[in-house]
């Protein structure tokens, strides 16, 4: 769908909302994905400073996450700049650092098809474990951390430990056990990539706490909800459903035209991005031995203009010895450039 489609579809969601809407779309196309990150935070401000005399701001987003704390700041920057009304629309995936945008929102549209996530993050410190296959260290999931003690605090009851239904706990082996299962985290993981691991679980903790206060009034409804989306959904990739996020106390609205408008805009976006289709090198480059491929990853889109984070590379045709000596066939990519720009 070209551009003056989607600028049909997005004067319509305008008109219908009383508002202005902006477009943050980040690409999860496999083999060539984007993420929330700092970077788009001019480009969004750019757009918000194009508006005039506005009194709500919807942020269409569609994302897999990225930088929590660059999702925090776009989420601060676009509700302290709405005068009314804050909301966001979930046509589909808005996960990990874009739920954390949703949480900030006064209202939260979603389409049946839309899904938030538990916004737990994972710490990239120089001093997490390295992987055995070699390369840079591995990415250590907070919430697996604390998981890990809550096992060494379950196996320390004597009714389980003797595989009994209930029974007294015997809070000093329940104090070894948790101190050994320390030891042995220290003795496979840094120290500092724990305290790493600590204060990224207390940071996000406070985020949501921050943004949640600003639609959720009720201290304990906040605390319940923080709850819910950093640690008792055990897994990173739960979706987080329509329901589920109406029963958890989020500020979720229905309005089947907005969610229908959102969806056909989401629709002309992964048609654009090819969000449904992986990155080939072998396709791009068909009978050619080289190529120069250009691909989208971020779009920030409103009425006003289109910004987009492009990465050009060239692709080549190379081989590499298979472990038996006979020649495979490989790829090269070299990135020749990439940032942001406005697309004309």
């Amino acid at each position: 769908m070209a551009r003056t489609d989607r600028l049909e579809l997005l004067r319509r969601l305008e008109a219908h909302r009383g508002s202005r809407v902006i477009c943050y779309v980040t690409s999860d196309r496999q083999g060539a994905t984007g993420k929330i990150a700092s970077d788009a935070i001019p480009w969004i401000y750019s757009h918000l400073r194009s508006f005039e005399s506005v009194s709500n701001i919807d942020l269409l987003v569609y994302s897999a996450g990225g930088v929590t704390m660059a999702g925090y700041r776009i989420a601060m920057l676009l509700s302290q700049l709405c005068p009314k009304t804050f909301a966001v629309l979930v046509p589909y995936k808005a996960h990990s650092a874009a739920t954390l945008m949703c949480l900030a929102a006064d209202e939260i549209v979603m389409s049946a098809a839309g899904e938030l996530s538990p916004i737990d993050p994972s710490t990239q410190s120089p001093f997490n474990p390295a992987p055995q296959t070699g390369g840079g260290p591995t990415p250590v999931q907070v919430e697996d951390v604390a998981s890990y003690f809550d096992l060494a605090r379950q196996q320390s009851s004597h009714s389980e430990m003797l595989g009994q239904d209930e029974g007294p706990v015997d809070h000093d082996l329940r104090r070894v056990m948790v101190e050994k299962a320390f030891e042995g985290l220290v003795a496979n993981v840094h120290p500092l990539a724990l305290g790493s691991v600590n204060r990224a679980r207390r940071q996000i903790r406070m985020l949501a706490r921050k943004l949640l206060g600003r639609a959720v009034k009720d201290g304990e409804a906040v605390d319940r909800i923080v709850d819910q989306v950093t640690k008792e959904l055990y897994s990173h990739d739960y979706p987080i459903t329509r329901p589920e996020a109406v029963e958890m106390g989020l500020p979720v609205v229905r309005d089947e035209t907005a969610e229908g408008i959102a969806w056909d805009i989401y629709l002309s976006f992964a048609g654009d991005l090819n969000l449904l289709k992986p990155y080939s090198p072998e396709e791009e480059l068909g009978t050619s031995d080289q190529a120069v491929v250009e691909t989208e990853l971020a779009v920030v889109e409103s009425t006003d203009a289109v910004d987009a984070f492009r990465t050009i590379k060239r692709i080549g045709r190379t081989s590499i010895l298979g472990p038996s000596g006979e020649q495979l066939s490989a790829y090269q990519e070299q990135v020749i450039s990439q940032g942001w720009d406005r697309k004309e």
